[in-house]
């Protein structure tokens, strides 16, 4: 649980510099860079690694309140930075910064959630 724990603060961390830098770029009528995708893949990697030991310790026999639920969670949070870069990219304004703040920030709500029905069941 320490590693999982670490690593939902780790992504959680880096949620919030993208949804800064996000903002920053939007205040600054600046479009997304290569710089803000290249964090975004970062924190899209630490959340596959996520993912993995979630699926691991599913098939491992661990429990969670709510499977159905804790999957579409992990679906949506395996999703939601690729298609908010998508979209950011396509925006080509100073409002493709706003859609990376909101999907880091959606990002962290959808980590917390997971967090929150996988503890809810003791895992």
């Amino acid at each position: 649980a320490g590693v999982r724990d670490g690593l939902v603060t780790a992504i959680s961390l880096g949620c919030g510099v993208l949804a800064l830098l996000g903002l920053i770029a939007m205040i600054f009528r600046r479009p997304v860079g290569v710089g803000h995708l290249a964090a975004m893949a970062l924190v899209e990697l630490a959340v596959l690694v996520q993912a993995v030991l979630a699926v691991i310790g599913l098939a491992g026999g661990a429990e969670v309140d709510g499977l159905a639920l804790f999957v579409a969670y992990l679906a949506f949070a395996l999703v939601v930075l690729p298609a908010g870069a998508l979209w950011a990219v396509g925006e080509k304004n100073r409002w493709s910064g706003g859609v990376l703040a909101v999907a880091a920030l959606a990002l962290v709500v959808t980590l917390i959630r997971m967090d929150s029905v996988w503890l809810a069941s003791g895992g």
